[in-house]
């Protein structure tokens, strides 16, 4: 059957000569049946023509397909075949000086906790853009890159509500660093300390300073693929721990010096104690001239649970980036890539309706500010270890200041039964004239050793706050300093709002029902919170 196919599909593309039907071939050339016909006991034997035609017709394809079969074995003998691309290394210079550019756009819903613990759901969408210039050089042990932001500037609205985001020009110098056994980059500027926004607005998936680690490390070639390690699809997602992973990328091909890459898989983590799931795909392409990642095309989409720090996800997200490796830097000189790093890890926090600001340690994360209380809790290692309430209190006449006795009265009402006994008490007063008092409480809350750190600042204009940091006693040794370094970046805003009694000097404190171990918003006059089981 197949060669009676390959035969009616040759002639009948061969014009003007003869066609089949059935078995028969009818010569369109003939001038009687005779010329072509067969007699046989004088009778003419109608097929006779059509097999003979039929069979030449067979013969000339046999001699056609043996002829091109010669041919091609010919040629691939004396035809050299098409050369491999060769085995090379893609590996990125580490003095690349860059401008880069990123938009970020995400869209999907955000999951909390009602009253009843039951999940809702908003919708949210965001989208943010940089544009920077970035050094990378070894300036420094543990400096991965400097860069100098033209922008950065994000809007995220939330059930029609819109907030913006931009980071001060006052701080658009940011050095990008690693920590020994630190899995995320940080990011300071060595400008001044960030705010916990900022720091958040410019901590973006596909971090320039670390893609190209998405390279092998291995020789390979166009069709090669390679897996990647948890370190890094943690610093490229963020993600503070890799529990599981598939991810994987391909060199798809070679065009004028661009190898073009693809990457995807699913990665299973924990982002700020919260577990996430993450299905990722991306393109990128490296320059083999420069050394350096050019372009990153990523699409994800997160499910990620609600934690104690932040919200659940369930997001679709695009990012793109462009770089250019050949701009000047003027203002990432070597001076910049040697910068101070001693602000590293400090926050700067300020509560313009309560008018102070103070310095944190970026492990204090806000959870909550009303206006009256700040709630903060400290993390370390997705673990929370500690819990800070800060508050105004009303303004005392100029001049006037609580005193030190009055002061663990106070203490002594809140916690009540929970308090054990007084460790240190002591009053101090600093250069530019806040007088500090502190008072050191241990006691326990259902069999839990606790210890309270309260405190109580003011200045001779009348102003007040007071705060307090709880925690079990079994971190002290952690923490040991943690309370000290809140009070000692305390400062009252110049232009902060005055606060006048809220209520009559004496109520209770009433319980702040967002944590387990409930802690009580300072009281009016002076007496601080008390944290318990």
């Amino acid at each position: 059957m197949y060669f009676d196919e390959s035969a009616r599909k040759l002639v009948s593309s061969s014009p003007g000569r003869c066609h089949f039907r059935g078995n028969r071939a009818t010569d369109w050339g003939a001038s009687n049946a005779t010329s072509n016909g067969c007699v046989t006991s004088g009778r003419r034997h109608p097929g006779a023509a059509g097999h003979r035609l039929k069979l030449w017709l067979f013969r000339c394809w046999q001699g056609s397909i043996a002829r091109a079969i010669a041919a091609a074995l010919s040629l691939a003998v004396t035809q050299p075949a098409a050369a491999a691309e060769p085995s090379r290394r893609l590996e990125s210079r580490p003095d690349v000086t860059a401008r880069v550019r990123v938009v970020l756009e995400a869209e999907g819903k955000l999951l909390s906790h009602d009253s009843s613990q039951r999940i809702q759901s908003v919708p949210m969408t965001a989208r943010g853009e940089m544009i920077y210039d970035e050094r990378r050089g070894p300036a420094q042990p543990g400096l991965l890159a400097m860069r100098h932001y033209q922008l950065a500037e994000a809007t995220i609205e939330v059930r029609g509500r819109r907030e913006e985001c931009r980071l001060r020009e006052a701080r658009s110098l940011i050095a990008c660093r690693e920590r020994a056994g630190a899995v995320l980059v940080d990011f300071d500027s060595p400008q001044g300390p960030l705010t916990r926004d900022e720091l958040e607005l410019i901590d973006l998936p596909g971090n320039s300073a670390v893609i190209h680690a998405l390279l092998p490390r291995e020789m390979v070639a166009p069709g090669d693929s390679w897996r990647h390690d948890d370190l890094t699809l943690a610093r490229l997602l963020n993600l503070d721990r890799v529990t599981e992973s598939d991810v994987s990328s391909t060199w798809r091909s070679l065009e004028d010096g661009i190898a073009r890459l693809e990457l995807s898989g699913t990665v299973r983590g924990s982002v700020k104690g919260a577990a996430t799931v993450i299905q990722l795909r991306g393109k990128y392409q490296f320059e083999l001239e420069s050394g350096c990642i050019i372009w990153l095309a990523m699409s994800f989409r997160e499910n990620r649970s609600i934690g104690d720090l932040a919200p659940g996800l369930e997001v679709a997200a695009r990012l793109r980036m462009v770089v250019d490796p050949r701009v000047e830097a003027p203002l990432l000189g070597d001076a910049e890539l040697a910068g101070d790093a001693s602000s590293a890890h400090l926050l700067e926090y300020s509560s313009p309706t309560q008018g102070y600001q103070l310095l944190l340690d970026r492990r204090w994360h806000l959870i909550r500010d009303d206006g009256q209380t700040a709630v903060l809790r400290f993390y370390d290692a997705e673990t929370r270890l500690a819990q800070c309430n800060l508050s105004r209190l009303p303004d005392l006449p100029a001049g006037k200041h609580l005193e030190l006795t009055r002061f663990q009265d106070d203490i002594r009402r809140a916690l009540g039964e929970k308090l054990g006994a007084f460790q240190q008490v002591t009053q101090t007063t600093s250069p530019d004239g806040l007088r500090s008092l502190r008072v050191v409480a241990s006691g326990a809350v259902s069999d839990v050793a606790i210890q309270w750190v309260y405190y109580h600042l003011s200045d001779d204009l009348g102003r007040r706050a007071s705060f307090v940091c709880a925690l079990e006693e079994k971190h002290l040794e952690k923490l040991a300093g943690v309370d000290a370094a809140i009070a000692a970046s305390f400062r009252f805003m110049a232009d902060g709002p005055s606060v006048s009694n809220r209520s009559p000097e004496g109520p209770a404190a009433r319980p702040d029902r967002s944590d387990n171990r409930s802690a009580v918003r300072p009281r009016d006059h002076g007496a601080a919170a008390s944290a318990g089981r």
